[in-house]
């Protein structure tokens, strides 16, 4: 059975002259992602592999849930092809993951995460807010082959209502 987390990046900021790709968090993002992280503890259990796209925000963003998680910074790669906003290239990571990985988490950026969940899942989101993650597992046992996953999903408490 395969695991994987689809993780939007935290909130970032647009207060700055830099281009898309090295735009960072705001602190308003990197609370929201250590809550996140440590309120759904339990579906981060047991990741094998962190992998995340090379933008600022997404990197910050890994970076802050391996951290909250006290995982080992080897569990962290950065991925070219997961800055993107096109769920194909994404897809096709997916399928091309390695089967000796079980439960995997992508850090990168909507409306991919959010096309990938509907096409890899059996509920519909919608949009995956900024530090939000859909959790999919699915039967069968070889990442090529994944598909009409069970979902999950996982939001900040600003969406629960809780301070």
């Amino acid at each position: 059975m395969k695991k994987l987390i689809l993780l939007r990046h935290a909130k970032s900021s647009w207060d700055t002259q830099d281009s898309d790709r090295f735009r960072p968090l705001k602190q308003k993002g990197e609370r929201r992602i250590a809550w996140v992280s440590e309120h759904y503890r339990t579906y981060f259990n047991e990741i094998d592999k962190v992998f995340c796209s090379p933008a600022v925000r997404a990197h910050q963003t890994a970076k802050l849930l391996v951290e909250t998680l006290s995982l080992d910074a080897t569990v962290l790669s950065v991925v070219e092809s997961l800055y993107t906003f096109d769920s194909r290239p994404v897809l096709d990571f997916i399928y091309r993951l390695d089967d000796a990985l079980d439960k995997v988490v992508l850090v990168g950026h909507n409306p991919a995460f959010a096309d990938c969940i509907e096409k890899l899942g059996n509920r519909y989101l919608g949009n995956l807010p900024t530090a939000s993650f859909g959790y999919l597992s699915f039967t069968q046992n070889s990442w090529k082959y994944v598909q009409s996953g069970k979902s999950e999903f996982g939001l900040p408490a600003h969406y629960h209502n809780e301070t």
